[in-house]
C-alpha cells in the first residue's frame, strides 16, 4: 500500500519513508501496544557451568507489543486504526479512507495466501515467475496498480509472450552496405509521435474488453509512459542515428521541451484540481490556465492533453471518478515526467555522452548523444517505466 503514496510524491528517500512508516506505528501503539520491560543482551560468558548472554543494562529497558497479524486480520477497529494512521502518516485526503479499507483487506488476503504456501517455518521460497499463480497476491497488485497509476494487468509469461520479446525490431547489420539515404524510408521511426502512441494504447485497452469511458481516462496517462520507452528503445535502435554515430542533441533538447510542456501543463492542471475541483467546482482546464511563458512550448507539444483533462473533468462531474482518484493519477504521470527529465537532464549536461556527428546539417547539429549513453539512460528509465508497461 505504501506504494501508493511513494510513486504519488516521488519519494526516493527511504529514510523519509522510514519516519513516516514510524508515525504510523506510533499511532497504533498508543492505543494497541502491549508495555514490556526487557533487558539488551551483550556477550556471552560462562557461569556455573553454563553458556549465557549478560545483559548490557544493569535496569530493563522499556518497550511495547505490537498487534500481530491474526488480530489485524480479525479486529475491523484495528483496521480502521490502521487505515486511519495510514492517511496522517502520509498525509493522504480523508475521503481515501474507503478506498483504503478495500486495499487493506485485499493485502490481508494476499499476505494469508503467501504465508499458507511460504509455512510457518518458511521452509518453501517463492519463485518470481511463480507469483502469477498466486491469484489473491495478483488481484491486490492489479487492482492498486490499474485503479491508482492506470496500469496494465500484468500477463503471466508464456511461449508466445516470451517469442515476442526476443523478436528484433531491425536488423541494422543485414544492411550496412546501404545508402543511408535509402534505409531512413524503411527504418524504425527514431522519434514516435505521442498522438499515435496514445491511439495505439486505445486501441490495446478496447481490445481487452475496457469501458471506453475508462479507456478516455486511463490511456493518455498510459501512453505517456509508452512514449517515453518508445523513444528511447528507438533511439537505442535506429539505423539513422547509428550512421551519425549517435542521437543528436538538438532531438534531445527537442524531447525535453516536449516533457516540460506536458509537466507544466500536469502541474496546472493539479493545482486547479486540489484549488476549485475539491471544492466542487469543476472548472474546466485550458491555455488560460497556462502561464504565458509556457504558452508556445504547451502548445506546439501539449495541446491535446485538454481534451484529456476534460474526459476526466466530465468523469469527475458526472460521479464516475472523484477528485482524489483524478489527482493521483496525475501524481502518477508526473512522477514519470519528473524521472524522465532527470535523466534527459543528465544526457544533455555529461560531456562523455557527446561525441561529434558525422553527417552534421547545420551549427545547431555539431553534437550527438552516444548510443551507449541512450541505452543506460533507457534501462534506467524504464526501472520506473516498469509499473506502467
Amino acid at each position: 500500500m505504501s506504494i501508493i503514496p511513494a510513486l504519488r510524491e516521488g519519494i526516493r528517500d527511504t529514510r523519509k519513508f522510514g519516519d513516516r512508516t514510524y508515525a504510523l506505528l506510533e499511532e497504533i501503539r498508543k492505543e494497541y501496544g502491549e508495555l514490556v520491560f526487557f533487558y539488551l543482551l551483550g556477550k556471552e560468558a560462562k557461569k556455573y557451568g553454563d553458556i549465557i548472554s549478560l545483559p548490557v543494562d544493569k535496569r530493563p529497558r522499556e518497550g511495547y507489543i505490537m498487534p500481530g497479524f491474526e488480530q489485524l486480520k480479525k479486529d475491523p477497529a484495528l483496521q480502521e486504526k490502521f487505515v486511519n494512521a495510514f492517511i496522517q502518516a502520509h498525509e493522504l485526503p480523508t475521503a481515501y479512507r474507503s478506498i483504503l479499507k478495500e486495499y487493506l483487506q485485499l493485502a490481508i488476503n494476499s499476505a494469508e495466501e503467501l504465508a499458507e504456501y511460504i509455512g510457518s517455518e518458511g521452509k518453501h521460497r517463492i519463485r518470481y515467475e511463480q507469483f502469477y499463480e498466486f491469484k489473491k497476491f495478483n488481484k491486490f497488485i492489479e487492482t492498486i496498480m490499474e485503479r491508482e497509476f492506470g496500469a496494465r494487468p500484468r500477463e503471466a509469461p508464456t511461449r508466445r509472450v516470451e517469442k515476442q520479446r526476443k523478436k528484433r525490431i531491425a536488423r541494422p547489420e543485414e544492411i550496412l552496405a546501404k545508402p543511408l539515404a535509402e534505409f531512413e524510408k524503411h527504418d524504425i521511426a527514431p522519434t514516435p509521435k505521442y498522438p499515435a502512441t496514445k491511439k495505439g494504447v486505445e486501441k490495446e485497452l478496447r481490445k481487452a474488453g475496457v469501458p471506453e469511458e475508462t479507456v478516455k481516462v486511463v490511456a493518455p496517462r498510459l501512453a505517456t509512459a509508452v512514449w517515453l520507452d518508445k523513444w528511447f528503445e528507438n533511439a537505442a535502435k535506429s539505423y539513422t542515428y547509428k550512421k551519425l554515430g549517435g542521437v543528436p542533441l538538438d532531438e534531445i533538447k527537442n524531447l525535453r521541451n516536449m516533457i516540460l510542456a506536458k509537466k507544466h501543463v500536469v502541474e496546472v492542471a493539479a493545482k486547479v484540481m486540489e484549488e476549485h475541483w475539491t471544492r466542487n467546482n469543476h472548472v474546466k482546464i485550458g491555455e488560460d490556465h497556462v502561464d504565458p511563458k509556457f504558452l508556445p512550448l504547451v502548445r506546439e507539444h501539449a495541446s491535446g492533453m485538454f481534451e484529456d483533462l476534460e474526459n476526466i473533468r466530465k468523469a469527475v462531474k458526472e460521479g464516475k471518478m472523484s477528485v482524489e482518484e483524478a489527482l493521483l493519477r496525475l501524481h502518477s504521470e508526473l512522477f514519470a515526467i519528473y524521472t524522465a527529465l532527470e535523466f534527459i537532464e543528465e544526457l544533455a549536461g555529461t560531456p562523455d555522452y557527446l561525441a561529434s556527428n558525422a553527417r552534421p546539417l547545420g551549427v545547431g547539429d555539431r553534437y550527438v548523444i552516444k548510443r551507449d549513453a541512450i541505452g543506460k539512460i533507457h534501462k534506467k528509465l524504464k526501472g520506473t517505466l516498469g509499473i506502467y508497461l
